[in-house]
């Protein structure tokens, strides 16, 4: 067989000598293996991605670089190019610093001289930047969804676990900032420095002057990065049980022009960088958004149970006031009517023959007394149905149908199931004044000739109903200003109960009042 001739040796020298200059100068990373999967080659571009030469690199399979979790993947894609097939896919290298070299692999199989498996062949894109804006905003995305359920210290230790993740650092903490005061408040620790670390941790307070080196970017406003730490020369010591620390990163949260908070981590592999501040401090400035926001919903939190605890002392003093002026008029003014019915009668019965019209006068003044005497009961229970503190609620919302039926000729029927059923006395009162005013209504408003009442207590529930054969009116309008439904009312007298309130239109038309409350001690999703 006749050899190339010098012409051709010679093209194909160059050919060769063009193909590395290109290859060798690419801002792609080349990695080139044998069918041992050993490294043949690599360019420059790869090693000093992997932050190494590419004499270190020859002869090792590309496995060794990889981090140990990744590799049994690595090996299931290795059956795949020993079977020709070629793919592109995310893979993340350890570099030789142990910090994360993320990257999008091209990768070809190569076929040996009798077409057999002969190694393969990557292109390698450096994707790690991209990768930590990924994680970053995949970060806050998580803090935002998470921040509602969260007790504020849980918050705080998930966004460090996440500021490690991002810088790949070991040890993360959060202090609270007082400059005013020149003091400190430790929030919260990473979840790996809790484990690690046995110095005093959560909830520690100590001057901003007895910090250490981390707090020195407080008076300037800046981030502090500490890459060697063991020689900067204003270090104060670590306390008794601390994680030894390598190099750290601080970043100060500023409001107003003033430090309000620091978020640090520290032990990364290898050195901190810009990108590592830059991306902590967008952190930090998110969680300290949160933590305002917390704060302001704790606070109207705390307002809105302060509100609901005088809500519920006045509703407390007005039913007692209720009852205590129903029992006054019905006991005293309800006596002393009575007293002057007998004395009339026994004027009366001293006149002779001759006091015909003084008698007629007196049984007309025993006529009205005894009117009055029935509106003075009437009056009473209005106020305060006795029956409602002795009998309970079925059968105060039995007499409550009897008068609503009596004064405004509805057709007026109550159902309680099961017969008798019975609520705690201060839900009770809550419920007998809701139908109160569902009657109130239906009367001004809804031109009804029917009205029921249900009342069914079952499975921890009770459940109330008030409805109405009326003009109805869309529910969408029952809460807006003026509406005079007193739904409001309603629903405040509800709210300590964990009660809900709604109305509904029946299919035969007219309007339902619906509330339904769980019974004190049941833990019954309503």
């Amino acid at each position: 067989m006749k050899g190339p001739s010098p012409k051709g040796g010679a093209s194909r020298g160059l050919e060769e000598a063009l193909f590395r200059r290109i290859v060798e100068q690419a801002r792609e990373g080349v990695w080139l293996v044998d069918a041992r999967l050993r490294t043949r080659y690599v360019n420059p571009r790869l090693a000093a991605m992997l932050g190494r030469e590419p004499s270190e690199l020859l002869g090792r399979p590309m496995e060794e670089f990889l981090f140990a979790e990744d590799r049994a993947d690595h090996r299931r894609r290795i059956r795949a190019r020993r079977k020709g097939v070629g793919e592109v896919y995310e893979r993340r290298f350890r570099r030789a610093d142990g910090t994360t070299l993320w990257t999008i692999v091209s990768a070809s199989a190569l076929e040996d001289e009798a077409g057999g498996f002969g190694g393969a062949f990557a292109l390698v894109t450096d994707i790690t930047e991209r990768k930590r804006t990924e994680r970053i905003l995949e970060a806050r995305l998580r803090l935002s969804e998470e921040a509602p359920r969260l007790e504020p210290r849980e918050l705080l230790r998930l966004a460090l676990d996440e500021a490690e993740a991002i810088t790949e650092s070991r040890i993360g903490f959060f202090h609270f900032v007082d400059e005013a005061a020149g003091a400190l408040s430790l929030e919260a620790w990473s979840t790996n420095t809790e484990r690690a670390c046995r110095a005093a941790g959560a909830g520690r307070h100590y001057p901003i002057a007895q910090a250490g080196l981390w707090a020195e970017g407080i008076p300037g406003r800046r981030p502090a990065v500490h890459n060697d730490y063991a020689a900067c020369p204003g270090r104060k010591g670590l306390p008794a049980g601390h994680v030894p620390v390598v190099r750290e990163l601080v970043v100060p949260v500023v409001r107003d022009g003033r430090v309000v908070a620091v978020l640090g981590v520290g032990n990364k592999p290898a050195a901190y960088e810009a990108a590592d501040v830059a991306g902590l401090a967008s952190l930090a400035d998110l969680v300290w958004d949160i933590v305002l926001r917390r704060r302001a919903e704790e606070e109207e939190r705390r307002s809105r149970q302060e509100l609901l605890r005088l809500y519920r002392r006045q509703q407390e003093a007005l039913e007692e006031e209720r009852r205590r002026i129903a029992r006054e008029i019905h006991d005293e003014l309800g006596q002393e009517l009575t007293a002057l019915r007998f004395a009339l009668a026994r004027v009366e019965q001293g006149l002779g023959p001759e006091g015909q019209g003084a008698r007629e006068a007196l049984a007309a003044v025993r006529a009205i007394a005894g009117r009055t005497m029935g509106s003075v009961r009437r009056i009473a229970t209005a106020l305060r149905p006795a029956v409602l503190d002795t009998l309970g609620l079925a059968d105060a919302l039995a007499w409550l149908a009897g008068e609503f039926r009596r004064l405004s000729g509805i057709d007026t029927r109550l159902h309680v199931e099961p017969e008798g059923a019975e609520v705690p006395p201060e839900l009770a009162t809550d419920l007998f004044r809701i139908v109160q005013e569902a009657l109130s209504n239906v009367a001004r408003h809804a031109r009804a000739g029917r009205v029921r009442i249900a009342l069914r207590v079952k499975g921890g529930v009770a459940d109330l109903a008030v409805e109405d054969d009326g003009r109805g009116f869309p529910p969408e309008t029952a809460d807006l200003p003026g509406s005079g439904l007193g739904l409001a009312g309603m629903r405040e007298r509800l709210r300590p109960h964990g009660g809900t309130l709604a109305i509904e239109r029946p299919p035969g038309g007219g309007s339902r009042l619906r509330v339904r409350v769980a019974l004190p001690g049941q833990r019954t999703v309503l």
